[in-house]
């Protein structure tokens, strides 16, 4: 049987300069502590910032690591998106100061 899927959330808005370091952490420690397929889906929700290409670009960087944009501001919002779209056994969680 195989391991279940594991998706964690992180729904930002504005938040340019906790990002990079965030998704550094988060994706090491995953790697380094979860044996299941993983993935990090950093949801942008209206982010007015330079949250949304600093995403983008973290996606490209860090396997694992997928970037979704929600023109709609609200973590419940993003969630519940982000949740509903995901294949994943397992959805979770996380604000970006971990």
């Amino acid at each position: 049987m195989p391991s279940p899927t594991v998706d964690v959330v992180l729904p930002v808005y504005n938040e340019e300069k906790d990002l990079p370091r965030s998704i550094d952490i988060l994706s090491k420690f995953l790697e380094d502590n979860l044996e299941n397929p993983w993935r990090i889906v950093i949801a942008d929700n209206g982010s007015t910032d330079d949250t949304l290409s600093i995403a983008k670009a973290l996606s490209t960087e860090h396997t694992g690591v997928t970037c979704v944009h929600i023109p709609r501001k609200g973590r419940g919002f993003a969630l519940r998106q982000v949740w509903l779209d995901s294949t994943a056994d397992i959805v979770s969680y996380m604000d970006v100061d971990l």
